[in-house]
């Protein structure tokens, strides 16, 4: 769809001495994409003219009336048409906008997308009060940058590629004016805070505090199973009982019978002299599995004595069977170890042997019932309301068994009401309990909290935290994903901070 569309001034000022002129010169037609009309691509054929400037001292002989009102000088489509693409560039990026374009009867490929991006100005950066520091990956595993948020408006307020200190360090120098910086535990970015703004105060992460919490637990977790788990075991040695014995598979019944059955069938039709290939193609088989069948007396003999087809396993179905009463019960594992003897069957083969052993099985022993260290850790840290009937039964009769649990469950959960109430006065109080009767996992804890001492008192005491920081670097994945392919940080920088 086209509309004309012409000025309707007698003449115009020149652009560069901007004296009056109605002087014409010559006239042509400038084709301008706009929105689209009832879904049909727009262009407006905007038609302008030429006009001469007889000023002396003007250095312009002729010079072209403008529209500003719909178009830039020397564009090809109209402000609020540039306006769109660049919101969608900003939203959806190079293909995806390239397609959403399509769809809106304005084709657009996605490097104009990219460009009319890239173009956009970059606006003033503003320091904020609360500044939010934490590192993002660009390609996770390898390269990293720092990512700035203003924790009290929740929005990015710029992205740094270079994820030193020393980067961090000249930002803030750039930047002054920050009162408050939320960090994680890094002491990257605590050297860096110190040195760029020393008079702003530091705040700890609680998230990373727990975190760290938690590893800590993890750690004391893996000592105390272990010990149980060798006491438990000593005390199953000590009781004598020889371990069951393996029940061996039984060929299913409905097998048996299928057999039984084209045993006789083949048997009948080789009686009325029909080569082995009729015989295959009357009754849909192999020609290897009918001559199988043929070579048969009796359809017992299709299988093996133990009631089923012999396999390349048998010859280590006694290794597995050690394997499996010394407590090997993963099918990858056996598979692995058996290859190495020579086995050359698949997986699935040893998969589906352990698959009967699983059934026919006993109740596992006693050590093999304990849980393992991040769950033991989890129980530890999850608060009493949280746990069902099963997890509490299982917490006291680890405790019986340790009473060093019920020390590190009661730190564990002073130090978790001290992050959730905030409580940071009592945190000195919490460190001399850990050191006096706490296990050493978490008296290492406590002395590696001493280290950044006044930012985890702050943490603990202040209402800011590095939560709005975690959900910026989210939307900043989902942006480099979209841009997969394309996302260099020049982009992913400049469509971060001008779509927020």
């Amino acid at each position: 769809m086209h509309l004309t569309v012409r000025c309707e001034a007698a003449g115009a000022n020149c652009p560069h001495c901007g004296a009056w002129s109605e002087a014409f010169h010559s006239s042509y037609e400038r084709n301008l994409g706009d929105l689209p009309i009832a879904g049909r691509r727009a262009i407006i054929d905007l038609r302008v003219r030429r006009f001469r400037c007889y000023q002396p001292e003007c250095p312009r002989k002729t010079f072209v009336e403008q529209a500003p009102i719909f178009a830039e000088r020397y564009a090809h489509r109209t402000r609020r048409l540039r306006s769109l693409l660049e919101d969608i560039g900003l939203a959806l990026g190079g293909r995806p906008g390239s397609r959403h374009c399509t769809r809106l009867a304005i084709p657009t490929s996605r490097t104009t997308l990219l460009r009319m991006v890239r173009a956009l100005p970059e606006r003033s950066i503003s320091t904020p009060t609360v500044l939010g520091v934490d590192e993002f990956a660009l390609r996770r595993g390898r390269r990293y940058g720092t990512i700035l948020v203003d924790a009290e408006a929740h929005h990015i307020v710029d992205l740094l590629e270079d994820p030193s200190a020393d980067a961090l360090v000249e930002w803030l120098s750039n930047h002054p004016g920050a009162k408050v910086i939320c960090r994680d535990r890094d002491g990257v970015y605590a050297s860096a805070a110190r040195r760029g703004a020393p008079d702003a105060l530091q705040v700890a992460d609680r998230w990373h505090l727990v975190h760290n919490l938690a590893d800590a637990l993890e750690r004391f977790a893996v000592r105390v199973l272990a010990a149980l788990r060798k006491e438990l075991k000593a005390e199953e040695f000590t009781d004598g009982a020889p371990p069951p014995e393996l029940p061996l598979p039984v060929a299913p019944g409905r097998l048996i019978a299928r057999n039984a059955e084209r045993h006789d069938e083949i048997h009948e039709l080789m009686a009325h002299r029909l080569t082995v290939s009729a015989i295959a193609r009357r009754v849909r088989l192999d020609r290897k599995t009918v001559r199988r069948f043929a070579n048969a007396e009796v359809a017992a003999d299709l299988l093996g004595p133990r009631g089923r087809r012999a396999t390349a396993l048998d010859a280590y179905l006694p290794y597995l069977a050690r394997r499996w009463r010394e407590g090997q019960h993963v099918a990858a594992f056996l598979f692995d170890e058996v290859r190495q003897q020579g086995y050359r069957g698949s997986k699935r083969t040893v998969r589906r042997q352990l698959t009967g052993w699983r059934v026919a099985e006993p109740p596992p022993p006693a050590h093999a019932m304990l849980p393992g260290p991040r769950t033991l850790a989890w129980l530890l840290l999850r608060r009493p309301s949280d746990l069902d009937e099963k997890e509490q039964i299982l917490l006291k009769q680890l405790y019986e068994r340790s009473p060093e649990l019920v020390c590190a469950r009661q730190l564990a959960q002073h130090f978790l009401r001290l992050v959730r109430e905030r409580r940071g006065r009592e945190l000195d109080d919490w460190v001399a309990d850990v050191h006096s009767a706490g296990p050493p996992e978490l008296r290492g804890f406590s002395r590696n909290l001493q280290h950044d001492w006044a930012a985890v008192h702050a943490g603990l005491t202040e209402r800011w935290s590095s939560g709005c920081v975690e959900g910026n670097v989210n939307k900043v994945k989902v942006t480099k994903r979209q841009m997969f392919g394309r996302a260099r940080f020049d982009l992913l920088r400049k469509r971060v901070l001008l779509a927020n």
